[in-house]
């Protein structure tokens, strides 16, 4: 049963946008719905020296504007004022969202076109791609800007959603822990939305859009409708006692060798209701405004939590990852850990002892666990007389679609006599447990790709988020494509760089339509050398950066001393049957940059960034291929993010203060509501007796109640 973590939110909501139909609707008739919203919104005296200006709504929205590219729509807005207002209706937008063919982010399922607090979003979310796009592709892409904040914490781990909007970290204040969520994008400022408090330091952090609910039905045999999440899993190494003890932070890293003498392990994942969410996060809303501040989710009294606890995983051994994904439309997350293989009692290690990597499956909405041992490949058991072996899984990558697990395995041999060693490495697909499946089962790969006999001391999957839904139930271009690449990055030790390998999909055989991996479609994209430098890498399906620190230096906070793009290449056997997207479209005017020959590249950074994480180190980077966003933390400003930026976002219309958004929850009326709301509740005496429907809503409101223990 779901339980309640201990912070508490107080929210006057906004008015529900009406959900958009399912139907796809001709261009004119989807412009007619909104235009007399529109009009409501636009100044009603044209520029009498203007033609343009001139023509009614009817006609710039029906017979002009569905003809005009993207340039032209953005350069309208010099115009007048009159059409600068109306361009910038999220109507306008919608059909470059799903016309481009550039990436386009995975967009939150709560994004609505026909809401005026997050309609200006669809805008910025095709400028950002276009401009990420037209960047990435120059010989030295450009940080466009760059945005500095003060946490008001010890940042130790950082994780983007997609989209880049909001920002998840495990932080650190006054030796206590917490999970914070961060708004970078608000006109405002990047400020905090909510705070989560832990026993001990949170790592493996993940986090990621769902939908949270089954496909259950309310007494009236009417589906209940699943909830948009934010879902966050991390792990917690805590004393038995009950901890956290007294000992150093990195005690409870488990990135670290040390552990407490005494460790506890648990996987943990809570949920955030995505609404009220973005109702707190919405852009005419003052987050700095004094009689607002209550309104934040981690401030308030009223006994509400944005939080939500999904799962508690009690372990025996330290995880070594933790990864979030969706299957069958439900939340799940899977747990790697490397167990030590059962001995007899007394029994000591021999020679050929090896681990046993356990596959941990948790549906998040039944709560039901089984597990996958990875047995080897058949052949390895089969080395002559006088070897031995030893396995070790070194990435895992999900695979629902197609109810499969890709894992990187490495396998070392030895020969007794010569002690003569060699790594071979794998990559090796295993099918999933059955849904409903509570079993721990032992099985070997369905199929397995031999990849190199080097020495990688790293591996990393990319993971390019494809959610189940878009939000209004429109489509975007993208998802007429064959879906992305799985690349996989081998840091190398002798010599010290980085390769690149991609599996690619293929075309089932039964079902021309869909696509699946295959082990047989995994090709080398490129091989290059760091040599005198620590290579590290922020892996993406399609845009990665690359950095490098001193090869010798293992601190927490090593120098940064350069910084590139990688582009992936995208090469392809010739007889690979699926060609390479198009990413250039109608819908932009000019063609794009050609793909440059130097796929890695240095970035060209302000000088003063570069100069403070040369000198002050590395603490903590997260990347987000979508929009072309690092975040990062140095060594000597723990507290401090700088969020620098790829891609032009262009800037916000003035609507924000000119009152567009008066029927709305304006920022004085958000404050006035809120007193009248609490003086009527009584929500500081803790009553709360208000009526609600099935659903778990206010009659009056849109919050959605926690669950209860």
């Amino acid at each position: 049963m779901d339980v309640d973590v201990p912070v508490s939110v107080i929210l006057e909501p906004e008015p529900q946008a009406s959900e958009a139909p399912e139907v796809e609707m001709p261009l004119a008739t989807r412009f007619n719905d909104f235009l007399q919203e529109t009009a409501d919104n636009i100044p009603v005296d044209p520029n009498p020296n203007s033609h343009i200006d001139n023509l009614s709504l009817d006609v710039l929205l029906d017979d002009i504007l569905p003809y005009l590219q993207v340039e032209d729509i953005r350069n309208l807005h010099r115009v007048s004022r009159r059409i600068s207002r109306l361009i910038h209706q999220p109507v306008i937008w919608k059909r470059f969202v799903q016309e481009v063919n550039v990436l386009l982010p995975p967009t939150r399922p709560t994004l609505s076109f026909s809401s005026k607090s997050m309609g200006y979003e669809f805008e910025q979310l095709v400028a950002r791609a276009i401009s990420l796009e037209d960047n990435w592709r120059k010989p030295n892409p450009d940080v466009v800007s760059v945005t500095t904040f003060n946490s008001q914490y010890e940042l130790l781990e950082l994780k983007l959603l997609p989209g880049g909007k909001f920002l998840v970290a495990s932080v650190m204040k006054a030796k206590k822990y917490y999970i914070l969520v961060y708004h970078l994008d608000h006109p405002k400022g990047p400020h905090i939305l909510a705070r989560l408090d832990i026993p001990a330091r949170g790592y493996h952090l993940q986090a990621k859009y769902m939908m949270y609910g089954d496909n259950a039905q309310d007494k009236d045999g009417k589906e209940i409708p699943k909830v948009p999440v934010i879902m966050i899993a991390y792990a917690l190494n805590t004393d038995l006692t009950g901890g956290p003890t007294n000992e150093p932070p990195s005690m409870f890293d488990g990135n670290k060798p040390i552990r407490p003498s005494s460790p506890l392990h648990e996987v943990v994942c809570v949920r955030m209701d995505l609404r009220p969410v973005e109702q707190v996060a919405a852009a005419h809303r003052d987050p700095n405004n004094v009689d607002c501040v209550q309104y934040k989710l981690w401030e308030s009294r009223n006994g509400r939590k944005p939080f939500i606890q999904t799962l508690v995983m009690p372990l025996k051994q330290a995880v070594d990852s933790i990864l979030l994904f969706e299957r069958s439309g439900k939340p799940w997350v899977c747990v790697h850990q490397a167990r030590d293989a059962p001995l007899l009692q007394g029994e000591a290690k021999p020679d050929n002892y090896r681990s046993e990597d356990y596959i941990i499956f948790a549906d998040l909405v039944t709560k039901k666990l089984s597990s996958l041992i990875c047995q080897p490949n058949a052949g390895t058991q089969e080395l002559p007389q006088g070897w031995i072996w030893r396995t070790e899984a070194r990435a895992i990558h999900p695979l629902p679609k197609q109810n499969q697990i890709l894992l990187f395995r490495t396998i070392s041999v030895k020969h007794l006599s010569t002690g003569r060693c060699a790594d071979m490495h794998f990559a090796e697909l295993f099918d999933m447990l059955p849904e409903n499946s509570i079993a721990t089962t032992m099985s070997g790969p369905a199929s397995s790709c031999h990849i190199a006999d080097k020495k990688y001391s790293k591996v990393q999957i990319s993971d390019y988020d494809m959610p189940s839904n878009h939000g209004e139930g429109y489509r975007l271009q993208s998802d007429s494509h064959p879906i992305p690449p799985i690349s996989i990055f081998l840091t190398k030790e002798d010599p010290v760089g980085i390769e690149h390998h991609i599996l690619w999909p293929k075309v089932k055989e039964d079902k021309p339509g869909e696509y699946i991996y295959s082990l047989d479609q995994v090709i080398v994209q490129t091989n290059y050398q760091t040599k005198g430098y620590r290579p590290h890498f922020l892996p993406g399906a399609f845009r990665a950066i690359l950095y490098t620190t001193p090869e010798n230096d293992v601190s927490d906070a090593p120098p940064l001393l350069t910084l590139k793009r990688y582009i992936n290449p995208e090469f392809q056997l010739s007889s690979y049957l699926i060609k390479r997207v198009n990413r250039s479209s109608d819908a932009e005017r000019r063609e794009l940059r050609k793909m440059p020959i130097n796929v890695y590249s240095f970035v060209k950074i302000p000088q003063d960034i570069k100069e403070k994480y040369k000198n002050d180190g590395l603490v903590a980077m997260a990347w987000d291929e979508n929009i072309g966003r690092v975040c990062m933390v140095s060594g000597a400003a723990r507290g401090t993010v700088d969020v620098l930026d790829f891609a032009h976002t262009g800037q916000l219309h003035n609507e924000f203060e000119e009152g567009f958004f008066e029927d709305d929850i304006s920022q004085e009326g958000v404050v006035e509501k809120g007193r009248q709301r609490i003086a009527e509740l009584d929500l500081y005496e803790g009553k709360d007796a208000r009526p609600r429907d099935d659903n778990g809503y206010d009659s009056d409101s849109s919050m959605l109640d926690g669950d209860t223990l």
